[in-house]
């Protein structure tokens, strides 16, 4: 029954999320940068990202997504298969309220040598705050990029 309840509010997630997508505000300052493709995957509750994190080979993933703490409490959690020679991932904690939507784009400027996440928070509506953990799969990027986050919030409730 909770799969069933997860797979449902992942399907409202990301129909609510992508019925305005194209037409989102890109930031005047990041309008002449190159907008990377992306596939996000939301993570498990148990998996808990407080820093903002690039995260290039295995052995980080391997302590991150298959920690003891992550097979103990999180057992329905399949962590994806990344071949790191092809692919980055993007790790990020977000806040909002417990209600909040989200969307993404994700720029990469190669002068500041930096990957930047432009966040659209919708409100919901809920007094109380939650962290929104999420992953991003993108195109292999060198070492040396970082990662910035900028935030857009929305204040009509979706």
């Amino acid at each position: 029954m909770r799969q069933i309840l997860f797979a449902f509010s992942l399907f409202l997630s990301v129909s609510l999320s992508a019925q305005d997508y194209d037409t989102l505000a890109i930031p005047d300052s990041l309008k002449d940068l190159e907008q990377i493709e992306f596939y996000q995957i939301p993570l498990c509750s148990c998996i808990q990202i407080y820093n903002v994190n690039i995260i290039q080979d295995d052995s980080t993933y391997q302590s991150i997504f298959y920690s003891d703490y992550v097979q103990k409490y999180c057992s329905e959690f399949t962590p994806s298969e990344i071949d790191f020679t092809k692919k980055s991932l993007l790790c990020i904690s977000n806040f909002g309220d417990c209600n909040a939507k989200f969307n993404y784009k994700i720029f990469k400027d190669d002068i500041q040598k930096e990957i930047i996440i432009l966040i659209y928070e919708y409100y919901g509506g809920s007094r109380g705050m939650c962290s929104f953990d999420n992953a991003f799969f993108i195109k292999k990027i060198q070492s040396e990029y970082k990662l910035k986050i900028q935030e857009i919030n929305i204040d009509e409730k979706y």
